[in-house]
This record gives C-alpha cells, sequence and structure tokens, in this order.
C-alpha cells in the first residue's frame, strides 16, 4: 500500500546533486539509481529489485512509478518537418 500519492516526497530534483537528475530521497546517490529505470523495465520483480538495491523501499518504487507516469502525462511532442530531397 502506498502511504502517499505524491511521488515528490520520495523522488528529489536538485540541479546542485548529479546536474538535477532525479534520485531516490534519502539514498546515497550512486550510479547504481540510475538503472533502476531498466531495471524495471525488464520485468524485475518489485523483491527481485529491493533484493538488488539496498536501502530502497516498496514506497521508492511507487514513487519511481507515480514519476514516470507524471512524465508521461506531462509530456509535450512537438512536430518537426523533415522532409527534404537527396540529389
Amino acid at each position: 500500500m502506498v502511504r502517499s500519492k505524491n511521488w515528490r516526497e520520495n523522488i528529489v530534483i536538485d540541479s546542485a546533486v548529479l546536474t538535477g537528475k532525479p534520485i531516490i530521497k534519502g539514498l546515497k546517490v550512486n550510479s547504481m539509481q540510475h538503472s533502476l529505470l531498466p531495471t524495471c523495465c525488464f520485468m524485475r520483480t518489485e523483491s527481485e529489485i529491493l533484493r538488488n538495491y539496498l536501502g530502497l523501499a516498496h514506497e521508492n518504487i511507487q514513487a519511481f512509478w507515480m514519476y514516470a507516469s507524471y512524465l508521461l502525462r506531462t509530456e509535450r511532442g512537438y512536430p518537426v518537418n523533415i522532409s527534404h530531397k537527396v540529389d
């Protein structure tokens, strides 16, 4: 059960940390966090993720998915016309 529906309580975006890349609040900043997206996308179970990322909690994974959902909902697409002739 997710205690909070606000991903901002678990995900931190700070321009002074990793040039503003989102990180999980309270975890030591390291390169391991950057592989969380591919890990989740390759159909790992939550228990496998928690076993491989010490210090990560269920709430962190839920916040991660809420943040990903937020990004997809707020993403803007800009059409670009790239039609050109090649001689």
